[in-house]
């Protein structure tokens, strides 16, 4: 293990830091999704897609991009793309942890290549791992970056939430950038987690993993104007 000093040029993508795992969740009050402006790539980021029919799910693995001609935050996006009419694709980033009882507030910026409906979701799982609760609200959205967002209610009786959302007014491509949750009624202004993030992604087939056939890659992102050592 290392350290490596990374400057705000560097933002996009370190590939020589060694360090790394995502940061820890910082106290109450900030912003505790990470990799939530996609800096690190793909880090933590998950997508499947299904076809509901006829009472069962036929489910099928779908990968998504990083899209860096496009933003509306940083350097990169997440570029989610469904070309296929009555299928649905969902796509989460990794748990986090929800305080205590109250209003929380999750928000994104999102935009498409066409206006149509996304579904916000907050999977919220109580103490006992089996009770899943599942908050949503739809939004329309259009063809330029616009910040969409939505409250709910916890009852406080468990400490995970998966932040969510699904695509399933299709076909569709979305871009998704600055996902943040608050404590509290209100968005406040976006802000990424820390000053600055690192992490390791996985390259290859993540179904069949083999010695020899698959790349680790290291990210690291600077959101200050000052060298910052991860």
């Amino acid at each position: 293990m290392g350290i490596q000093t990374v400057t705000k040029r560097e933002n996009k993508m370190n590939r020589k830091a060694l360090a790394l795992t995502l940061l820890p969740l910082l106290a109450a009050g900030a912003n505790p999704i990470q990799n939530s402006s996609f800096e690190l790539g793909l880090t933590g980021v998950g997508t499947i897609n299904y076809h509901k029919k006829a009472g069962a799910e036929n489910w099928k693995s779908y990968k998504a991009e990083i899209d860096s001609t496009t933003a509306a935050h940083g350097q990169n996006s997440l570029k989610l793309i469904m070309p296929v009419p009555k299928m649905e694709c969902e796509f989460s980033l990794p748990e986090i942890t929800l305080p205590k009882a109250g209003k929380y507030t999750l928000s994104m910026y999102l935009k498409a290549d066409r206006p149509g409906k996304v579904r916000l979701q907050l999977y919220y799982v109580e103490s006992d791992g089996v009770k899943w609760d599942i908050k949503l609200k739809y939004v329309n959205v259009t063809t330029g970056w616009n910040r969409y967002s939505a409250t709910w209610y916890f009852n406080g009786k468990g400490p995970v939430a998966i932040p969510n959302l699904i695509l399933d007014d299709n076909p569709m491509t979305l871009w998704v950038d600055g996902v943040q949750l608050d404590e509290g009624d209100t968005a406040k202004p976006y802000a990424p987690a820390a000053e600055v993030e690192a992490g390791v992604s996985l390259e290859g087939d993540r179904d069949w993993i083999y010695a020899g056939k698959h790349t680790l890659r290291v990210h690291a992102a600077n959101y200050t104007d000052t060298a910052k050592t991860v």
